[in-house]
This record gives structure tokens, sequence and C-alpha cells, in this order.
């Protein structure tokens, strides 16, 4: 990765539903997709299953999908999750 390439490092909720590390330069050489959402965004609501649906797929042709909370708090996107 050169220094001109963003890097940043995000805790997500891994298919255990346990949080882990997940650091972008990590996805070096795969095509990313960064979604940002929160859990007052409707249409968010609306696309998330349509993403979750669509992973396996992409995964597979070596695109990720990273989604991006913008709440502040993260009892508030667990909640959202556990929904």
């Amino acid at each position: 990765m050169s220094l001109d390439e963003p890097d940043f490092q995000l805790q997500q909720v891994n298919a255990n539903n346990e949080l882990e590390t997940v650091q972008l330069s990590d996805l070096r050489r795969k095509g990313v997709m960064l979604n940002f959402w929160g859990t007052w965004c409707e249409p968010c609501k609306d696309e998330m299953p349509y993403m979750q649906d669509l992973y396996p797929e992409y995964k597979d042709k070596g695109i990720e999908i990273v989604a991006v909370s913008l709440d502040a708090m993260e009892i508030v996107v667990n909640r959202f999750i556990d929904n």
C-alpha cells in the first residue's frame, strides 16, 4: 500500500456474532464496496438484505462489501443486527 492510498481499521460483527477488526489494507487486491449506513436510515434498512444476498456471489469474484455504520453507539448497531 502506498502513502497516497487511504487506510482505516474498523470493528465488524462476524458470522458468529463476534467483534473482529477489519483493516482496509488487508483487502488489497480485492474490489471493495464501501457502504455507509445508519440504523435511522430507512433506505439503508431496505438495502441491507439485498447486499447480504449478493455477498456470496461477489465474494467468489473477489469483491468484499464493507458496511460502515454511522451510528455513534455500538449498542444501537447491535440491536439493529439482532432484529
